[in-house]
């Protein structure tokens, strides 16, 4: 008799398939109650057709149930009617790649009826619609990721409260690129060549990494509480950015556009921008940076600007920031406003004006066509500045009680000069190469002794370096 001898792998290779016969034989130990879906998330999705989103009078396809909807094709719309209407909350719709095209007569792209929440668009393009190319204006929440909306009639975007826009673009549209009401974030995304503004956003907007450049008005137009970084605002028709109070700038560029570069309102926060070259409508037409009271401009470079380099409201703070070259003064304040380790050269008017009980620190105001630094206001310090080259005076104390002390000055038409009965105090500065190193009024009885010897020199004492 042969005997079969088989190996233990064998074995359980029997074992296991006797095991699965039995369970495949016996059925399901607890059958679904449904259907199964077929992976997590949002699927399964509905296709946007004529069978599953029938349109209506007003529209190509209407979708009336909550879901996550999907294109298969690219949609080419019709006069008097949107391209998708949405009439629910809670929907979600994938262009996939694919673009809706409006024609004459047509109304938004995409369009969502009042009442509508929770609503997301992703990945396509909306062109050509004779209203908005995608009209989420009635929804609370919705996200809008990598769109283009381009060459409609009126806006690329009009959103509600607290939309996100997420690498999408609005070009040559006729109305505005983006207009949204408030808590808007808005991050990597590109609005340039609209007819009317960039964006126009509601109050605490979010915006970074984005772009807006060549519209027609103002390239960005915000509320209150705006927050903007990294993101770039140039050759717009009117103002770069115009943004309202208790907003901030953050590493930024707003330079060439027809107006101001920045104008912004009080309690604001400035740092590291760049406001060049702005103010291309013509003569003093335009500043780098125009700001309202108590804001804080610091690490600023503001040249070349048709009008002032930076000008700021009361109870602010200027501080290691460049205002060079520009149509008037660099640096404007007005009253208790500290002005710290600037540097203004070459600007048209003075390279800093100053107004009431005020604080310049430091810096350098060099080769300016009229003054260094003109103080025309009253209880103002300068100390420790700079001030030469200048076509007038290097330090001009046209207000009254100003304390000047410790500054040098060089080469200017007159060093320090003040008019009579300004009762200043000027001490411990230098001066050397002036046409005239101190040209004080007789109305200055803290005016210390003007020395040439340090051997005859006191504490106090100004100096001055005289010709051979």
């Amino acid at each position: 008799m042969r005997r079969f001898h088989l190996s233990t792998a064998a074995l359980v290779t029997v074992a296991l398939f006797a095991l699965a016969s039995s369970f495949t034989s016996a059925g399901p130990l607890s059958p679904p109650a449904g259907p199964v879906a077929s992976t997590p998330g949002p699927e399964p999705r509905i296709a946007i057709n004529a069978q599953n989103t029938p349109g209506e009078v007003d529209s190509v396809f209407t979708i009336s149930q909550p879901g996550s909807y999907y294109l298969t094709g690219s949609v080419l719309g019709a006069a008097g009617k949107h391209g998708i209407k949405i009439t629910i909350s809670d929907v979600t719709i994938d262009l996939n790649g694919f673009t809706l095209t409006g024609v004459p007569g047509s109304l938004d792209g995409i369009h969502a009826a009042a009442g509508a929440e929770v609503i997301t668009i992703q990945r396509g393009v909306v062109r050509n619609w004779g209203g908005d190319g995608v009209d989420l204006l009635n929804v609370t929440e919705s996200h809008i990721t990598s769109v283009r909306s381009r060459q409609n009639g009126n806006n690329g975007f009009s959103c509600g409260a607290a939309p996100t826009l997420e690498n999408c673009s609005a070009t040559e549209n006729g109305g505005i690129g983006l207009a949204t009401l408030d808590f808007a974030v808005i991050n990597r995304s590109t609005f340039s060549q609209n007819t009317g503004k960039g964006a126009a956003l509601g109050s605490y907007a979010t915006i970074s990494n984005s772009t807006f450049n060549n519209n027609g008005e103002t390239g960005l137009a915000t509320g209150a509480g705006a927050k903007v970084q990294d993101s770039q605002v140039q050759l717009n028709g009117l103002q770069g950015a115009s943004l309202g109070n208790k907003s901030s700038v953050t590493d930024s560029s707003l330079s060439d556009n027809q107006f101001d570069g920045l104008f912004i309102g009080s309690d604001c926060t400035i740092t590291d921008v760049n406001v060049n070259n702005n103010g291309l409508f013509g003569p003093f037409t335009g500043s780098g940076i125009q700001a309202g009271a108590g804001c804080s401009v610091s690490q600023a470079t503001a040249n070349s600007n048709s009008s002032g380099g930076i000008i700021l409201g009361p109870q602010s703070n200027v501080t290691s920031c460049v205002t060079n070259l520009n149509g008037n003064s660099g640096v404007f304040t007005a009253d208790d406003t500290t002005i710290s380790s600037c540097t203004a050269i070459g600007n048209t008017g003075n390279g800093a004006n100053v107004g009431n009980r005020c604080t310049v620190n430091g810096g350098v105001f060099n080769n300016n066509t009229t003054n260094g630094i003109n103080v025309f206001g009253t209880g103002s310090v300068v100390q420790n500045t700079e001030a030469g080259g200048n076509t007038a005076a290097g330090i001009l104390l046209t207000g009254q009680k100003v304390r000047c002390d410790s500054n040098h000055i060089t080469g200017n038409a007159r060093g320090i000069e003040t008019f009579n009965n300004g009762r200043h105090i000027i001490v411990r500065n230098s001066a050397d190469m002036n046409t005239v190193n101190y040209q004080v009024g007789t109305g200055s009885p803290l005016f210390a002794p003007v020395v040439s010897d340090f051997s005859a020199a006191g504490p106090w004492s100004n100096f001055e370096a005289l010709l051979p």
